[in-house]
C-alpha cells in the first residue's frame, strides 16, 4: 500500500521481495517494476539495482547504456557501490566508451570510501600505469588498505611488491607473511609463492636446508634401489635389510 502511494523506500522493499521471492512469488519483471519507481524518485540504492538489472538483464532487457546511466545517477550522489560499478563500465568501455582515466577516478571515489574492490582495482592501475601514472608506492599502498580489510587478492598483492622490492623495501619475509594470509583466504596460487621463497635465500640462491634435503633424497632413492634389487635378485636373503641399516653415505 505504502508502495502503490509513491513511498520510495517501500517501492524499492517490494522490489527487492519481488526479486528474492521473499513473501511473494518470485518476479524479476515486477522487482524492476517497482525498484524503476523508486529510482525515479532519487533512490540511490535503487538507482543501483536497477543499473544492475540492466546490466545482467534481470527482469528488463539488458543494455549496458542504460545500466551506466543508471549506476552514473547513483554515483554521482556519492553511492560506493555504483562509484565502482561505474569504474568497471569505464575500464571495459561497457555502455561507456572506454577510457581508463574515467575508470581510475571513479574507482578512487569508491576506494576512499572504503570499498575494497576499489580499492585493489585502484592498485593495479597504479602499478600498471592504466588511467593514471606509474606510481607503485600508491600500488603499494592500495594493496595495504584492502588486504587490511581481508582482501585475499591484496593480500596476494602486497606480498608480490614485497617479494619483488615494488614500491616497498624488499623483504622476503614479508612477502612470505602476505602469501600465507593470502593463502589462507583460500588465494591458490600464493600457496606455490610460499613454497618457493621457503626454498630461497635472500640472493635467491637455494637455501642450505634444500640442498640438504636434495642430498637426503638422491641417498634414499639410492637406498631403496639397492633394496629393490636385492629383493628381486638375491633369494638367499630372506628379509631386505631395514633403512637404518642402509649405508647412506655417498660414494
Amino acid at each position: 500500500k505504502a508502495a502503490e502511494h509513491r513511498d520510495a523506500l517501500a517501492q524499492y522493499n517490494l522490489g527487492l521481495m519481488y526479486a528474492d521471492g521473499r513473501g511473494v512469488e518470485k518476479d524479476e519483471v515486477q522487482a524492476a517494476f517497482w525498484c524503476r519507481k523508486a529510482a525515479e524518485q532519487g533512490r540511490v540504492d535503487a538507482q543501483n539495482w536497477l543499473g544492475c538489472a540492466y546490466e545482467n538483464g534481470r527482469g528488463v532487457e539488458r543494455d549496458d547504456v542504460r545500466a551506466a546511466q543508471w549506476f552514473l545517477k547513483a554515483a554521482e550522489h556519492g553511492d560506493a557501490v555504483a562509484q565502482y560499478n561505474m569504474g568497471l563500465m569505464y575500464e571495459n568501455g561497457r555502455g561507456v566508451e572506454k577510457d581508463g582515466v574515467q575508470a581510475a577516478a571513479w574507482y578512487r571515489k569508491a576506494a576512499e570510501q572504503g570499498r575494497v574492490e576499489a580499492q585493489y582495482n585502484l592498485a593495479v592501475m597504479y602499478l600498471n600505469g592504466r588511467g593514471v601514472e606509474t606510481d607503485e608506492v600508491c600500488a603499494f599502498e592500495w594493496f595495504c588498505k584492502a588486504a587490511n580489510r581481508g582482501d585475499a587478492g591484496s593480500c596476494f598483492g602486497v606480498g608480490s611488491m614485497y617479494e619483488n622490492g615494488r614500491g616497498v623495501e624488499k623483504d622476503i619475509k614479508q612477502a612470505v607473511a602476505w602469501y600465507r594470509k593470502a593463502a589462507e583466504k583460500g588465494f591458490a596460487t600464493a600457496k606455490d609463492k610460499i613454497e618457493q621463497l621457503c626454498l630461497l635465500k635472500d640472493d635467491g640462491s637455494f637455501a642450505p636446508s634444500f640442498e640438504v634435503a636434495q642430498q637426503r633424497a638422491r641417498l634414499l632413492a639410492r637406498a631403496h634401489a639397492k633394496k629393490a634389487y636385492l629383493r628381486r635378485f638375491v633369494h638367499l636373503v630372506d628379509r631386505a635389510p631395514r633403512d637404518d641399516e642402509w649405508n647412506l653415505t655417498e660414494d
